[in-house]
Parts: structure tokens; C-alpha cells; sequence
């Protein structure tokens, strides 16, 4: 077994392990909190729920999208795992829409939410559970290298604070200000709402071919490389950890193509070194026009 299939395996059970303590606290929340009509608890159990969910496509991610590029998928895998980021987009949307729901009637059909030192107990055993999540992805991720163990341990992180507000709501429903549990579960569905926006606007624009890099920042690192004159029609796409790059340089029209050739890959190392995620470049040569031929001999002039 080799380096990566030992990390892969490694990264899978991280994620098994934390899968199964979210989706255990999502179950008491959503559980407890349909059988005491309490919106906010409900609302931040599908919210954990969510959680489970980007497990899931974290095994996505691991088992299926890093998978090297073959025949039929030059370009790779990694597309598997924004396709899993939308569906968890979709269904965090028909969370809010479920939510609301649950709110319009409690308004139209009012109840008493039930809160007990259960309720309570629910929220801080949950917050302790994703406190030591965090520790524990946040510790593995570092030391596997792992930026998906690091990223899921700062969502997890985020939950901390949306449960605190639950237990605010917990409080108030035991002054009986039964407002502001409905007011808490509508903004804790902005919460998620804002996030099913991000991941639509992110993974989609990733889908489209929406270029991920600044086109001047690689045209000044490029063009300060000796022997290129210019270099235009930079077109790239994939997601930030594997990105494709494809570009035009001109080069002296009185070089060899084996120099030419040399220097196309003194470019390409050049952005691999440059660009973090950079997985391959496509460098086009072309010979240079003036004025940007009559430059570059008057510098070679100059040098001689």
C-alpha cells in the first residue's frame, strides 16, 4: 500500500468517525425538537443534518474525485465532488423552504413549544460533541496535509455559534416569549440559506468554466520571464485545487524550436511553482511582432 492510499484511508475514517457524531446529534434535535414544537431546535437539526451530508461528499471527494485522470477523463475526477457540493445546495434549499414552512404554521396554527432541562441538555451535549469534532478534524487535517479535513472542521466550528443561539431560544420559551423562537429559527434558516447560495454560486461557476485566476496577475509573472515577449490568451478552468492552464507566448522568431521549446517549459515550471493547484498549462508558442521583437533585440543588443 503506498503513501496516498495510506492518507486516503486515513482522511475516510476521519470523516466516518465525524459522520457518525453529526448525523447522532442531528437525530436528537430534529427528533426532540418536532416532539416539542420547538422551531429553532428544529431548524438547527437540519442544519447539523447538513453537516452529515458534507461527510458524505467528502467520500465523494476522496474515493471518486481525486482519482487520477484516465482515457475517458483526461481532465480527471474532481467534478464529482462539485456535482455532490450542488445536490447539498439543493437540499439545504429545501431545508429553508421546510423551516418556513414549519413557521408559517406555527403562526397560522399556534402552539406551545415545550422546553425542559432535556431540551437543554440536548443543545450543550451537542455543542460539546462538535467542540471536540473540531479538535479532532482540525488535528488530523493538519497532520494529514488534508485541506477538506481543515475545511469541514471550520464548518463544523460555525454550528457552535448557531447552537448557542438555540439555547438563547431554549431561554426565552422558558420565560414564555414564544416570538423569539420563531424570529431565531428564521434567521438560523438565513444561515443556511446563505449558504446554499454560496455553494450554487461557487461549484456552478466551477461547472460553467468560469475562469478561477487573475489574468494579470499570470501575465506579469509570465512576461518577467527572460525570453518571452508577450504573453495573451490565457484561458483556464477547474476548481481551485485543480486547475488547467492554457496560454500564448511570443518568442524570438530567430531562436531554435528546441530553445523555444526549453523555454516553454521554463514557464510552465514557472506557474507550477507559482500557482498552488495548478495540475497542468498548455503553452502555446508563437513568433513575437514588433514592437515587441524590436524590444527584445534591442535588450539582447544591449547585453552584448
Amino acid at each position: 500500500m503506498n503513501l496516498n492510499e495510506n492518507k486516503q484511508k486515513a482522511i475516510i475514517r476521519v470523516l466516518a468517525i465525524t459522520f457518525v457524531f453529526n448525523l447522532a446529534i442531528a437525530l436528537a434535535k430534529l427528533i426532540y425538537g418536532y416532539y416539542t414544537h420547538t422551531l429553532s431546535m428544529v431548524a438547527d437539526g437540519f442544519h447539523s443534518l447538513m453537516d452529515s451530508t458534507s461527510n458524505i461528499v467528502g467520500f465523494v471527494a476522496i474515493s471518486y474525485a481525486f482519482a487520477p485522470p484516465d482515457e475517458e477523463h483526461p481532465y480527471g475526477h474532481r467534478k464529482a465532488e462539485i456535482l455532490a457540493s450542488l445536490f447539498i445546495g439543493v437540499l439545504l434549499g429545501l431545508t429553508c423552504l421546510e423551516i418556513v414552512k414549519e413557521v408559517v404554521s406555527r403562526v397560522l396554527h399556534p402552539t406551545t413549544p415545550e422546553v425542559s432541562f432535556f431540551s437543554f441538555t440536548i443543545m450543550a451535549v451537542g455543542i460539546g460533541i462538535n467542540l471536540g469534532v473540531v479538535y479532532y478534524e482540525s488535528k488530523a487535517g493538519k497532520k494529514l496535509n488534508s485541506p477538506l479535513l481543515l475545511s469541514d472542521a471550520m464548518h463544523t466550528r460555525s454550528d457552535v455559534f448557531v447552537s448557542l443561539s438555540v439555547i438563547l431560544s431554549l431561554g426565552a420559551i422558558w420565560m414564555h416569549w414564544y416570538l423569539l423562537d420563531i424570529l431565531i429559527s428564521l434567521a438560523i434558516t438565513g444561515v443556511i440559506g446563505k449558504m446554499a447560495y454560496t455553494l450554487f454560486s461557487e461549484n456552478l461557476g466551477i461547472l460553467l468554466d468560469r475562469i478561477p485566476i487573475n489574468k494579470e496577475e499570470i501575465t506579469q509573472l509570465v512576461e518577467s520571464i527572460e525570453g518571452v515577449c508577450h504573453c495573451h490568451q490565457i484561458r483556464a478552468h477547474g476548481a481551485p485545487e485543480a486547475l488547467y492552464l492554457e496560454l500564448h507566448i511570443w518568442v524570438n522568431p530567430e531562436q531554435s524550436v528546441t530553445a523555444a521549446h526549453e523555454l516553454s517549459h521554463q514557464v510552465k515550471n514557472r506557474l507550477r511553482e507559482s500557482i498552488e493547484g495548478l495540475q497542468d498549462a498548455t503553452i502555446h508558442i508563437e513568433p513575437a511582432k514588433p514592437p515587441h521583437y524590436e524590444a527584445v533585440s534591442h535588450d539582447q543588443e544591449a547585453k552584448i
